[in-house]
C-alpha cells in the first residue's frame, strides 16, 4: 500500500527502465512530470509507470491515480470506466516504482467531445437527468449535438447512463474533498465508440 504522505515535487524514472522496455519491444507513447506510458507488445495494453521523488515518496497526483485505478477495479462493470489489468510496485536501482496496466484507448471524436462537454457543464450533484434534458432543449443553440442526440431513443439510453456516471463521480469528489476534473480532454473512447472517463479527480489525498 502506498504511503499517505503527500508531496508535490517532481518525480523521475530511471533511464535504465526506459532502455530495458525498449529492448523488450515496448513502444513509448509519452510522458508527464511523474509518469511514462508504454504500449505492451504482446497484450496491446498500456503500461503506465510512476517513479518516486528524490526522497523516495510518490506525488499527490500519483496517489490520486492509484485511488482511481482501485476504484475502477471495484467498479469494472461500469462501461464508462477504464479497465485495469494489474497494479504492481517494484524497486529498480533502489528507487520505488508503481506500474498500472490498462486498456488502450483512443481520442474522442469531435461530436462525442462536444456532447461530453455539454454533459459536464450541465452536471450537478443535485440535478436529475430529466432536468439536464430540459436544459439542453431550452438551450438548443448552445447544445446542438446533445439536442439532436435526444431525438434517438438509443442515444438517450446511452446519455442517461453516462450522465449518471458523471454525477456519481462528482458526488464522490464532493464527499472526499477532492476537485472534480471531468471534462472533454479527460474522456477517451474504445474502438467501439464507448466514451471512457480517464482521470476525474485531483488535489489532496482526501479522506480515507
Amino acid at each position: 500500500m502506498l504511503s499517505h504522505e503527500i508531496i508535490n515535487e517532481e518525480t523521475h524514472i530511471d533511464d535504465g527502465i526506459t532502455e530495458r522496455l525498449k529492448e523488450l519491444g515496448y513502444k513509448f507513447l509519452g510522458n508527464g512530470v511523474d509518469q511514462q506510458a508504454w504500449l505492451e507488445p504482446n497484450t496491446g495494453y498500456v503500461l503506465k509507470i510512476f517513479g518516486t521523488s528524490s526522497n523516495g515518496t510518490f506525488s499527490t497526483s500519483q496517489k490520486m491515480f492509484y485511488r482511481w485505478a482501485k476504484f475502477c477495479e471495484k467498479n469494472k462493470d461500469n462501461e464508462f470506466l477504464p479497465k485495469f489489468y494489474g497494479i504492481e510496485t517494484f524497486v529498480f536501482n533502489n528507487d520505488n516504482y508503481i506500474q498500472f496496466r490498462q486498456e488502450k484507448l483512443v481520442k474522442t471524436k469531435l461530436n462525442l467531445m462536444e456532447i461530453t462537454q455539454d454533459m459536464v457543464e450541465s452536471a450537478d450533484k443535485n440535478k436529475s437527468f430529466k432536468e439536464f434534458v430540459k436544459q439542453v432543449k431550452n438551450n438548443a443553440e448552445w447544445y446542438p449535438l446533445s439536442y439532436r442526440a435526444l431525438d434517438d431513443d438509443q442515444n438517450v439510453t446511452w446519455m442517461k447512463k453516462f450522465y449518471k456516471t458523471i454525477m456519481a463521480l462528482n458526488k464522490i469528489a464532493d464527499k472526499k474533498g477532492w476537485t472534480s476534473d471531468i471534462h472533454s480532454d479527460n474522456v477517451m473512447m474504445r474502438q467501439d465508440g464507448t466514451p471512457v472517463i480517464i482521470d476525474p479527480w485531483f488535489a489532496g489525498w482526501g479522506n480515507s
